[in-house]
């Protein structure tokens, strides 16, 4: 089934320059974070191919970590 018969059409996806991208997804990426930090919830992630990281995401990666 395809996604979109259940969420409906989306937008398309904008381009955002790397700083502006970083700060529209890290108040949701902190506010996961603190979810799993404030119960003690044990919360796994597999990173793959962080060498193509920007500056941006590194900065990103570890706030949340």
């Amino acid at each position: 089934m395809e996604l979109k018969l259940i969420v409906g059409e989306q937008p398309p996806v904008l381009e955002l320059p790397p700083q502006q991208g970083t700060r529209s997804v890290q108040p949701s990426c902190q506010a996961i974070h603190s979810v799993y930090a404030h119960d003690r919830k044990i919360a796994g992630a597999f990173l793959d191919d962080l060498q193509w990281l920007d500056s941006e995401r590194w900065i990103l990666l570890r706030e949340i970590c």
